[in-house]
């Protein structure tokens, strides 16, 4: 069953790059310096407007810091939500279940947003004064933490997007305000009572936070609570998992 399993998600996960992002080797780099060009010109937009960041030297540091996360949740989350439709003619197979095509675009597209976050941060680093630090095991919880809140969050929204196309229309609407409400652009701790304690059961506001921790020696970040965002992106995953399970004959009907 393993073995199936690994075989259907690695045959998903090539069909996945390839009609993303082409055959060509170029057609990769090209969506991986598309984005990253666009958020380091965002950045120094920012920079010049915003000249004393809340934290560090550095903006478009502070910046990046914020909108990774957010980035890397959103990502994830909008791929697996359109899973079944994206994958609905391999589906028809037997071998082929929704596991994999979950499994697939979520492999692919956290790979993605991290090869673009590590070589975003490498360019700001060396271009500039930042003044930051570099904790890996911080780093790499926050990343962890993004991708597996996406993952829960995506598969849920796949489960109730299919089921009705206006809750994709309500979803979207939903997430549009998300990265003004998530710290992207302001310290979580800048913001008064009661609305600071509001914020924190936004699960991105955590996920934020535990990245600024790996750049910033002095940011404590006491809020943080990520058993707070896998609960969250478990209860939302388990939950996706168990309506596509009872459902996902019925819902490949509406495909």
């Amino acid at each position: 069953m393993l073995r199936s399993l690994v075989r259907a998600t690695s045959a998903l996960l090539i069909r996945e790059m390839a009609t993303t992002y082409g055959k060509s080797r170029l057609a990769y780099l090209y969506a991986i310096v598309t984005p990253v060009m666009g958020i380091i010109l965002m950045s120094v937009v920012f920079s010049l407007a915003l000249r004393s960041p809340p934290l560090g030297t550095s903006f478009a540091l502070f910046y990046a810091t914020g909108l990774f996360p957010y980035t890397i949740y959103r990502e994830v989350e909008s791929k697996i939500t359109g899973s079944l439709k994206y994958s609905r003619q391999l589906l028809s197979y037997p071998s082929v279940t929704y596991v994999d095509a979950l499994l697939a675009r979520f492999i692919l597209t956290a790979l993605t947003q991290v090869i673009i976050f590590s070589v975003v941060i490498g360019v700001l680093v060396m271009a500039s004064q930042t003044n930051s630090v570099f904790r890996p095991v911080e780093v790499l919880a926050g990343i962890s933490a993004a991708a597996v809140l996406g993952l829960g969050v995506g598969a849920l929204a796949c489960a109730l997007s299919t089921a009705s196309p206006l809750f994709e229309q309500f979803w979207n609407a939903v997430n549009r305000p998300l990265v003004f409400i998530s710290g992207v652009l302001f310290l979580h701790e800048a913001v008064p009572q009661p609305y600071r304690a509001w914020l924190e059961y936004n699960p991105i506001v955590h996920v934020v936070g535990q990245m600024r921790k790996g750049f910033y020696n002095s940011y404590r970040g006491d809020y943080v609570d990520l058993t707070y965002v896998y609960l969250f992106a478990l209860v939302c995953l388990v939950t996706g998992l168990i309506l596509l399970n009872r459902y996902y004959r019925d819902l490949m009907e509406n495909l």
